[in-house]
């Protein structure tokens, strides 16, 4: 099982975003590194949230990805993966996330309620579905 290293500090920020998000879903980007069996994540950037429905469902902004991506490369790291909230929800993909998943990223999902996080949890594409991946401080 492949394991997403998140130190403490970033899990608080990461919460912080979600919950600023609510009650629409926040977004972002994971830049770390790491290749195989272990991602670490070394920092989060946040995205604006151009869905449609965003109460729903997440669409990050390009120009905001495109900035997460020159960050990565300014620091030496790479985008490892996405994170996203499900606000009243569960940490668990979505029928959605799914459909719009690259394979080889960890999804960081957050349940969030009106003041905190409650639930964050570590996916990973693999064919037609996800698999959990460990999330370790």
């Amino acid at each position: 099982m492949r394991t997403v290293t998140l130190r403490p500090e970033l899990r608080e920020e990461l919460a912080g975003l979600a919950v600023a998000a609510y009650p629409h879903e926040g977004c972002g980007v994971l830049l770390g590194d790491g290749t195989g069996d272990a991602i670490a994540v070394r920092a989060v950037a946040t995205c604006a949230n151009r869905a449609d429905n965003p109460r729903r469902e997440f669409l990050l902004d390009p120009e905001d990805y495109l900035a997460a991506e020159r960050r990565a490369e300014a620091t030496g790291q790479q985008v490892v993966g996405i994170w996203h909230s499900h606000p009243e929800g569960t940490a668990e993909p979505s029928r959605t996330d799914l459909e719009m998943a690259w394979g080889g990223w960890s999804y960081l999902i957050a349940a969030t309620r009106a003041d905190c996080m409650v639930d964050l949890r570590a996916w990973r594409l693999n064919g037609a579905g996800f698999v959990e991946e460990v999330i370790e401080s």
